[in-house]
């Protein structure tokens, strides 16, 4: 999941750019290189960063909990839950919260919403997919 990356959503963090900078939030790095993390790479310390998530609270096969760097406007967070099915199979469950800390935010979250929902359940499926 934390590494899909089609260029429409590249284009996407692209446009995101000129909503960060007419609304005057914290500018976060893009990395040099879109990462292509394995499921065997994914951090479940505390405190470690998957991509731009830090991770929060995790527990293999159980749930994982992350959230995003520090920021003015919004505190957001990620999450996957698992539950065992029969016969080896898993259902997973992903979660996405959203605190808002200053006025910017829900304009900035209102303004991406639409797009929130596309990516994730793209995400989700592409990690399925791939898994």
């Amino acid at each position: 999941m934390l590494s899909y990356y089609p260029w429409w959503i590249v284009l996407l963090y692209r446009l995101r750019s000129l909503v960060v900078h007419v609304l005057g939030l914290v500018k976060h790095a893009a990395p040099e290189e879109l990462p292509d993390l394995q499921p065997e790479q994914i951090p479940f310390t505390p405190g470690e960063k998957a991509t731009f998530f830090i991770v929060r609270i995790a527990k293999e096969d159980i749930y994982w909990f992350a959230e995003t760097p520090p920021d003015k406007h919004l505190k957001a967070y990620f999450g996957i839950v698992v539950e065992p099915l029969a016969k080896d199979l898993k259902r997973y469950y992903i979660v996405t919260i959203v605190h808002y800390l200053h006025w910017t935010g829900p304009v900035y979250f209102n303004l991406i919403r639409p797009f929130h929902h596309l990516v994730v359940a793209r995400m989700a499926r592409a990690g399925a997919r791939d898994f």
